[in-house]
């Protein structure tokens, strides 16, 4: 029984260094600064001038939330929220 306890408690701590690593690495992966360098380096994206805009029409719109309710949460889970870029069209 003791062996057990120590074998499931040392697999604990490793688990827990692991889940630490891993969410280090979501933090670099996330970072707006990598974020925007592969989206102008890879794959040509600029940012929008003020006067460019892209209108939307969702085939299946969610509808507001009501009053007393929390709006929807996004399914893809974090946004890039503000970065804004848009493909380079070529001349």
């Amino acid at each position: 029984m003791g062996y057990e306890l120590r074998r499931l408690s040392l697999q604990e701590g490793e688990l827990a260094n692991k889940n630490a690593r891993h969410k280090v690495e979501v933090a670099k992966l996330e970072a707006p600064d990598r974020i925007e360098a592969i989206a102008r380096n890879q794959l040509g994206m600029v940012r929008p001038q003020s006067w460019q805009h892209v209108s939307v029409r969702l085939e299946n719109p969610v509808p507001p939330p009501k009053p007393d309710e929390e709006p929807p949460k996004p399914d893809t889970g974090e946004s890039a929220e503000g970065f804004g870029f848009v493909a380079k069209l070529p001349d």
